[in-house]
């Protein structure tokens, strides 16, 4: 959901080396292993920013394939699980969601310089836009909050649409195949991503 708010919407999209494979922020646990000057002042309150700074998890080989010698800070144990060469071979991984989102901000030009337009602005459940630019197709892309199944209509409102049908761009799992504006179907926690026809 985060990744797609970050580069499905209007302006530059800053990624942190693992986020695009889910690396989770790996603290040090006893003072000893702190390597970060602020950690090390302010330990325990502080624990410094070493947790975020870990090598980067290639695959799942000593040190995460960051290194063949020592690193300076520790690889986390979820390295074996969530890394790149992992990732890289399963279509339904974080990291293939990434890749989806970045070549269509690379090759749709309502992605690539277009204008956000809020759209169903009092759903509090799913967070719905419009992305537009001149002499291109609109791109509508739809994010579900909740841990429910909701269905949006963004014909609704001042800034909604005409009932006309999408062709999808990009889909989180088991989403449908066949939409219209109004009525997108978004799984728990899902994501739509579809082109004005």
């Amino acid at each position: 959901m985060i990744a797609t708010i970050l580069l499905a919407s209007r302006g530059a999209a800053l990624v942190y080396y693992g986020d695009e494979i889910g690396m989770k922020t790996t603290p040090p646990t006893r003072k000893q292993d702190v390597k970060d000057p602020i950690g090390i002042t302010g330990w325990p309150k502080e624990k410094g920013r070493d947790g975020e700074r870990t090598p980067m998890q290639w695959d799942g080989t000593t040190n995460a394939g960051f290194t063949t010698g020592a690193p300076w800070l520790p690889v986390p144990p979820s390295a074996d699980a969530i890394n790149v060469q992992a990732e890289s071979s399963d279509p339904d991984s974080l990291l293939a969601w990434y890749q989806a989102l970045i070549r269509l901000k690379k090759t749709v030009p309502a992605f690539e310089s277009g204008a956000n337009i809020v759209l169903d602005p009092e759903n509090t459940k799913v967070l719905s836009w419009m992305r537009q630019a001149p002499g291109a197709h609109q791109v509508v892309v739809s994010v579900n909050f909740t841990a429910d199944t909701v269905t949006t209509d963004l014909t609704l409102g001042e800034a909604g649409m005409r009932p006309r049908q999408l062709k999808t761009l990009l889909k989180t799992p088991g989403g449908p195949d066949t939409v219209a504006i109004n009525r997108i179907v978004l799984g728990p926690y899902g994501v739509y991503i579809g082109e004005v026809e």
